[in-house]
């Protein structure tokens, strides 16, 4: 027999409909050392006869009604067990249900310590069918164990808890009929409990329309003030831990319970909400941008430009003009900045090296706490900074960049480029996607400073996408749905000349393969390859960069196709190394 005994504890009122279920459950279960207890609060259906037909299979008190509570903690004072594990009457367990548990805490050295642990659960109905689960996120709760309880996520008949944890923490309180579950949990956290998940299903519990917890009138009542005070106790500190910051925190509190009928409560997390963002806002006004603006010749084009960072609603800003070696006169570059409140510097470059060049010499010089970099022929919206730097802050993201607005200088046409396909992890999406333009994205100065990550000097189109891809091997990416920059488009920009694009296409195509890794995205590069084609065979310039269209399903077809075309059009040194990769892959796939 097992040394560790469990007492598996059934509370009863009129429970005679599914009361034999429960207890059939309890007495199935596949581990032995445990002992059932079933306590009848006041029933007045069959509940008693039905208890003591089981005989000396369970330990039965019949005592008056008081209460689930009441019921409970008859049975913690009466319990011989080291474990308690709570079955209501309409529930059900799963054979090995105590017997898993156990097991987990064996095996990870958790007996007799101060850890609770819980599992997922199937749904039931008033006839017993099983029709639905209730799968918890075992990702989240391995990082964020107390969000078991911050999400509502534990259900009491899945627990298996040391009886020392109600020695430590009390009992069930009596005053309470719908959260006096949920209340103690969170004193045994506050104790130093861990709460942990077992990604199992090991119970089932039923939804049906008589449970207390839907009929009770201090449901709501109990729940509101319940997830308020929890809400209203969370430290900053723990705030901030879970979710970056406060703001965060209320959100996603905000947004959970948006799920539940407790007004109340959903009232104070939006105004809390709204609070932190006032405060957010009230602290990012303090936190100075670098803006970063490299040059080359084209003074002219380059005032909308300053001119647009002059006029940001983020005042905390320091501009540097990177000077990548032009021939042009800078006297009225250097009169008109001259006498501006906004703090900018020209720095000279003595050889033109490139706007890549220039960037990391911005980066090396910045004294901002972020980072924004814009072309010396595009603009900012008015509110891009502070926008921009507020969901940074907000999200605690190192890496951002927004939507933009496309604008064609010859004829004035504008269109809305919408990025945000490319959020999270980014290296897929980008590869064949390319769609992040450089006067939107946004860098936690820190964030570049300790990854060492920088443009590649030795690239001249594509270089931006290398080097948004090194980002993504080290951080996420926000994507903002606001189009916060203007991106001119004429007929000696990129994104016009069909030249450039190719070039660009190859040195990411190149990047991409001669990477370890990110040259497991082959997928990704044979679409890169479909756009080379395609645009290799238009012959003629394009107005603007498309995004490749949704992939067909079959991965080898595609990237056998785009091989032989690349082949057959005679450009197939220009891939070389990254073919021979593919097509040792495809030949170990067959």
């Amino acid at each position: 027999m097992n040394k560790t005994k469990v007492s598996i504890i059934i509370p009863v009122y009129n429970g005679e409909a599914y009361m034999r279920e429960a207890i059939d459950s309890a007495l199935a279960q596949t581990y032995d050392n445990i002992e059932i207890i079933v306590v009848n609060d006041g029933s007045t259906d069959s509940t008693d006869e039905i208890a003591r037909s089981y005989g000396d299979k369970i330990v039965y008190y019949k005592k008056e009604n008081g209460g689930v509570s009441t019921a409970l903690n008859l049975a913690l004072e009466k319990m011989t067990g080291d474990y308690f594990s709570w079955l209501s009457h309409d529930d059900r367990y799963y054979p090995q249900k105590v017997e898993k548990e156990v097991a987990f805490l064996e095996e990870n050295g958790y007996l007799g310590k101060k850890v609770i642990v819980f599992s997922d659960y199937d749904l039931m109905d008033e006839n017993s069918k099983v029709f639905g689960a209730s799968v918890k996120d075992h990702a989240v709760l391995s990082v964020k164990p107390d969000y078991c309880i911050l999400r509502g996520d534990i259900n009491g008949l899945s627990l298996l808890i040391p009886k020392t944890a109600f020695e430590e923490c009390g009992n069930f309180r009596t005053d309470l009929r719908c959260v006096q579950d949920y209340l103690l949990w969170e004193q045994m956290m506050a104790a130093g409990y861990k709460f942990l998940h077992i990604p199992e299903i090991l119970v089932t519990t039923r939804l049906h329309s008589n449970q207390q917890g839907n009929t009770s009138p201090v449901m709501l009542k109990e729940n509101n003030e319940f997830w308020t005070n929890l809400i209203k106790h969370t430290s900053k500190e723990r705030m901030e831990e879970f979710e970056g910051n406060e703001l965060n925190f209320f959100k996603v509190m905000h947004k959970f319970l948006l799920t539940t009928p407790f007004e109340e409560a959903i009232a104070y997390a939006k105004s809390e909400c709204e609070r932190a963002a006032r405060d957010l806002l009230k602290e990012s006004e303090n936190i100075k941008v670098t803006v970063i603006i490299p040059f080359y010749n084209r003074v002219d084009k380059l005032f909308g430009a300053i001119d647009s960072v002059y006029a940001q609603t983020h005042k905390n800003i320091e501009l540097l003009l990177i000077n990548d070696a032009s021939t042009d006169d800078l006297s009225a570059l250097k009169e008109y900045i001259g006498d501006k409140e906004t703090e900018t510097k020209i720095i000279d470059i003595a050889v033109n090296a490139g706007p890549a060049n220039a960037r990391n010499i911005g980066i090396e010089n910045a004294t901002g706490g972020y980072i924004a970099f814009l072309d010396s022929d595009d603009t900012f919206v008015p509110e891009k900074i502070e926008r921009q730097l507020f969901e940074m802050m907000s999200g605690n993201a190192n890496f951002s960049h927004t939507n933009y607005i496309l604008k064609n200088a010859d004829t004035g046409e504008e269109s809305v480029m919408d990025t945000t396909v490319i959020n999270g992890n980014g290296i897929p999406t980008i590869i064949n996607n390319m769609c992040i333009a450089s006067p939107t994205v946004m860098f936690k100065t820190s964030f570049l400073r300790e990854s060492g990550i920088r443009y590649r000097v030795d690239l001249r189109y594509g270089e931006d996408v290398c080097f948004y891809l090194d980002c993504f091997k080290k951080t996420e990416v926000l994507a903002i749905p606001e189009p916060l920059s203007v991106v001119n488009t004429g007929g000696g920009s990129a994104a016009y000349d069909r030249d450039k694009q190719l070039t660009g296409i190859k040195t990411i195509a190149g990047y991409v393969l001669n990477d370890k890794e990110l040259s497991k995205y082959d997928y990704n590069v044979g679409l890169l390859f479909k756009r080379f084609i395609e645009l290799y065979d238009a012959g003629e310039v394009w107005p603007k960069v498309f995004y490749i269209p949704a992939p067909p399903p079959k991965k080898r077809s595609l990237i056998r196709r785009t091989l032989s075309a690349i082949k057959h059009r005679g450009v197939i040194a220009t891939f070389k190394a990254g073919m021979l990769k593919i097509k040792r892959r495809l030949v170990k796939e067959k």
